[in-house]
């Protein structure tokens, strides 16, 4: 709870969740859109751009530096945090805290637990190090940069006060740093991926997105205040969250209390598995819960205003990542204003085995054909029973030239 507070605490000193997160997600959005004309018909790794972007908020909010495009280093800590989501969500993993008994037979499953414990050795290396650059260049005199200085400096202080350090101690800044960016980068990331996904499944409703936009907008930047006159493109970023179910299975949480759910007592200390996509995939609650229903969605815009105008630091990253999402989805040279995504004659195959599994799989290449203002994204996806390649065209608006 303590580390909590002063995380909260932290991060709104350092403007979580203020306009400069905004204009940081837009500057990025911009200079993805840049890296992309820049290769002219050079292939391009739409998701290494999105990458690029998201992670050096992160980085930036946690660590008080940016990693330039390309570096090595990022590239190789957002490798092993995809790994460790992946290792994370294997079934001896995700009950190993229940049945501890199931290290026993890890080789039995192929090792799933090993090769967890070396990916996290590796992201924790990882931290560890950036930390080393931190600490040699915080000012422990002057107002933090980052959560990292915050934390350095606030240990400080209690070591020559000689008050209690509690859990402030280097450890535990690694595991908090660890976790912010694990938190923040993956979720991020996949969504974004998969708005792309959908936004070249429906056409009809990127037009829809650009033409709101731009009545509503105009050539003006967007900001996140600018919601409540967007209840279409804040329906669409919720449906595809709603559809788009990166995490398979959710984490495990404890019941403080006893409490009464559904008629069944609960006892307080009791373990729970919340599973959110049994709500978003109901069919009590959608006619179609496979079909992304945008229009239906835009009946409970009022709720989402409501949710976003008494957004609190509680609610932590997941805020963060509709912000992110928000500024990436909407902004002037971003994907739903900057281009339009159109289909190809293929369809694209409705066997995949999860979302997860698709997004790994996916090759993403773009180049520019002769026109300045047209761009192909070629897209390579592996179902479970063909292999076959669709063919997009993003039609870019007059400033692409």
């Amino acid at each position: 709870e303590e580390q909590r507070r002063f995380a909260l605490h932290s991060l709104r000193d350092l403007g979580y969740l203020s306009s400069t997160l905004q204009e940081q997600a837009k500057t990025y959005a911009q200079q993805i859109v840049a890296n992309w004309k820049e290769k002219g018909a050079n292939g391009v790794d739409v998701t290494e751009n999105v990458m690029f972007g998201v992670g050096n908020i992160i980085w930036q909010l946690v660590f008080g530096r940016i990693l330039p495009f390309g570096d090595p280093k990022f590239k190789l800590a957002s490798e092993r945090t995809h790994k460790f989501f992946v290792d994370v969500f294997h079934p001896c993993v995700t009950f190993l805290e229940i049945f501890p008994q199931i290290a026993y037979f890890d080789p039995l499953f192929g090792y799933p637990i090993r090769r967890l414990k070396n990916t996290s050795d590796t992201n924790m290396g990882i931290i560890k190090k950036e930390l080393d650059i931190t600490e040699k260049s915080v000012n422990y005199d002057d107002e933090p940069r980052c959560y990292a200085d915050a934390f350095l400096i606030e240990m400080k202080r209690r070591e020559e006060k000689g008050e209690e350090m509690g859990n402030f101690n280097r450890q535990q800044l690694v595991l908090a740093s660890l976790d912010m960016w694990s938190a923040g980068f993956e979720t991020t990331v996949t969504t974004l991926r998969v708005a792309i996904h959908f936004l070249m499944s429906h056409p009809d409703v990127q037009r829809k997105m650009q033409k709101e936009i731009d009545e509503k907008i105009g050539q003006r930047q967007i900001s996140l205040d600018d919601h409540k006159q967007l209840p279409y493109c804040m329906a669409a970023i919720q449906e595809v969250q709603r559809c788009g179910n990166i995490v398979e299975l959710n984490f495990f949480r404890k019941t403080e209390q006893e409490t009464v759910i559904g008629g069944h007592n609960i006892p307080a200390g009791t373990a729970i598995l919340p599973q959110f996509p049994t709500v978003h995939i109901d069919p009590d609650n959608f006619e179609r819960p496979d079909k992304l229903t945008f229009e239906i969605r835009i009946l409970y815009s009022h709720i989402l205003r409501l949710f976003l105008s008494r957004t609190t630091s509680q609610r932590g990253w997941r805020i963060r990542e509709r912000l992110e999402n928000y500024a990436f989805l909407t902004r002037e040279e971003s994907l739903s204003r900057g281009g339009t995504f159109k289909n190809g004659d293929l369809h694209l195959p409705h066997n995949f085995r999860s979302t997860l599994q698709l997004l790994e799989s996916d090759s993403y290449s773009l180049t520019t054909q002769n026109s300045p203002r047209t761009i192909s994204i070629y897209r390579t996806l592996q179902s479970e029973n063909n292999r076959e390649t669709v063919n997009y065209h993003l039609l870019t608006q007059n400033y692409m030239t």
